[in-house]
């Protein structure tokens, strides 16, 4: 796990001690959100909820008979404000022998796994990369299983849902949930050099429909000169996305690249050692009360 702040974000930034897991371990980023990291440790098989900010960690043993294969997301429990609030884990795990998606949450406040929420998956998921995004109190995952599947998971009604993506989703990296307009769900893809924003929405019958609301031209948003459109499709991918400030990261030809999707505003990150970026990052955002010797930090 590598920690790099964006810099002239920022006036100061966090230490990278702040990030230190202890003594060396296998441990692979599962999600980032409301100011906390959830980790997996390979090696102890558990997982690790910390704060950077205040350096707190907390260790949240697996539910019982959890297969090993899984995304997670981790929030603040609704209502609650702050580093000390409450937080929830979930889970989401496929069981080949039984072919269900399996989904669990974790209570901070009462220290225990809920009861397991399972669906019957349509296919073989394939769970690596996929990123969670929390639109309202939903959470989604888009699977890359050549299907255009997303998973969707109400936290209030504790429904799990398998939909169906906009055309032109594949196994290639190319898309990324995020939250559109109208609090509902939306989703960025890449194609042909374009950057496409599908969003969500219901039609006059109360189906629920995926409308292309805007197709941007990549060279034009990344400023890239006219002679590098012969590079190879397979090079751009997205790296991640921050809910808060509605910011995707790309990876376009060994250089990421920041899109603050309102503004179709764009920044490339020069310095940045590409090995670290090309598979995904986890954008975090933090704040430190007033007075505090740091500022924010993302």
């Amino acid at each position: 796990m590598v920690f790099t702040p964006i810099p002239a974000l920022v006036a100061d930034c966090i230490p990278q001690d702040r990030f230190s897991l202890g003594r060396p371990r296998f441990t692979y980023v599962l999600d980032c959100r409301h100011g906390r990291v959830l980790i997996e440790d390979l090696e102890q098989k558990y997982l690790i909820v910390c704060d950077p900010i205040t350096s707190e960690k907390c260790r949240v043993a697996l539910p019982c008979k959890f297969k090993w294969s899984f995304v997670g997301a981790v929030l603040c429990t609704a209502g609650y404000k702050g580093h000390s609030s409450p937080f929830k884990v979930v889970l989401l795990s496929w069981d080949g022998v039984d072919n269900q998606l399996l989904a669990y949450v974790y209570s901070s406040m009462t220290d225990t796994w809920g009861n397991v929420i399972s669906v019957e998956a349509q296919d073989n998921i394939y769970f690596h990369g996929c990123r969670s995004t929390l639109v309202g109190n939903i959470l989604y995952w888009p699977f890359m299983n050549g299907r255009g599947t997303i998973l969707e998971f109400d936290l209030d009604s504790q429904n799990l849902t398998v939909i169906k993506g906009p055309p032109g989703m594949n196994d290639s990296g190319n898309f990324q949930t995020i939250q559109a307009e109208d609090d509902t769900v939306g989703l960025a893809m890449l194609s042909c050099h374009n950057l496409q924003m599908w969003q969500r929405k219901v039609n006059c019958r109360g189906v629920s429909v995926w409308l292309l609301q805007k197709t941007v031209s990549l060279h034009k948003l990344l400023k890239i000169p006219p002679q590098d459109k012969k590079r190879m499709k397979w090079q751009d991918k997205f790296l991640g996305y921050e809910e808060d400030n509605d910011v995707i990261f790309l990876y376009w030809y060994n250089t990421v690249y920041m899109v603050q999707l309102k503004s179709m505003q764009s920044r490339k990150f020069n310095g940045t050692r590409s090995r670290e970026y090309r598979e995904c990052c986890y954008p975090f955002t933090g704040f430190f009360p007033a007075g505090d010797c740091y500022n924010c930090s993302t």
